[in-house]
């Protein structure tokens, strides 16, 4: 239960809300601060760094970010983005969120490189084949071909070390993590390995030039929901 002690409030790890920590997370008691509604949005703003961007000032296209697990001392496993791809001239809206797992390396990985890797696929495609129509099933197929082919890499990049799959057979397990144990000659090996040991969950939204259609993907456990005012322009 929580207790009062002089001029300290005191609270147990079963006493924290949504918390993950547990009594191995000690020592308890700690102290808390009990903050009223304008310091607690205050503090909320400084540390949460709410973004807006705008797309198109004119028309009112613009998307909102805030992090909603603000630390002011330790990094966490999550990422955002909010960016806009050119492609062959014309500008789409990416957006995505990330939960990383175990670490934060491969969810840093995933979200500097997945925006890349899907601008290229979009890029390619319609440049290498100007007639292609750019129809909302075509760009699905690309959507989802582009995430999984990253997803695909980031194995590939390990299993090539041992000449693919096949070749695991041929190496015994010292011999395997000596090759991936690298790091006293620069660790470019145990880099690669370190973006399978740890994960991330993806959720992305992409937006046409015109705003007339919507495509979002996901991979892990996170869901998309979609709102909207009713004067606004619908998504297909």
């Amino acid at each position: 239960m929580l207790i009062e002690r002089a001029s300290y409030n005191w609270a147990y790890s079963e006493d924290i809300p949504g918390s993950r920590c547990g009594p191995e997370d000690g020592p308890w008691p700690r102290s808390y601060q009990v903050l009223s509604e304008p310091e607690l949005w205050r503090e909320l703003r400084a540390l949460a760094k709410p973004q807006s961007v705008t797309f198109d000032a004119r028309k009112g296209w613009r998307a909102d970010s805030i992090n909603f697990q603000p630390s002011p001392t330790t990094k966490t496993q999550d990422r955002y983005i909010v960016t806009q791809l050119d492609i062959l001239g014309r500008m789409w809206t990416l957006t995505g969120v990330f939960d990383g797992h175990l670490g934060d390396v491969t969810v840093e990985h995933v979200a500097y490189h997945l925006p890349i890797i899907i601008r290229d696929f979009l890029r390619n495609a319609l440049a290498n084949d100007p007639s292609v129509v750019s129809t909302p099933a075509l760009i699905s197929e690309l959507f989802s071909r582009s995430i999984v082919a990253f997803d695909n890499a980031i194995a590939n990049d390990v299993l090539e070390l041992f000449g693919g799959l096949e070749g695991l057979d041929n190496f015994s397990d010292p011999e395997i993590r000596n090759i991936i144990n690298d790091q006293h000659t620069g660790g470019a090996n145990w880099k690669k390995a370190r973006l399978c040991m740890y994960g991330t969950t993806a959720l992305v939204a992409l937006v046409d030039p015109e705003h007339e259609n919507l495509w979002v993907a996901n991979v892990g456990d996170c869901q998309a929901s979609k709102h909207q005012p009713r004067h606004h322009v619908a998504l297909r």
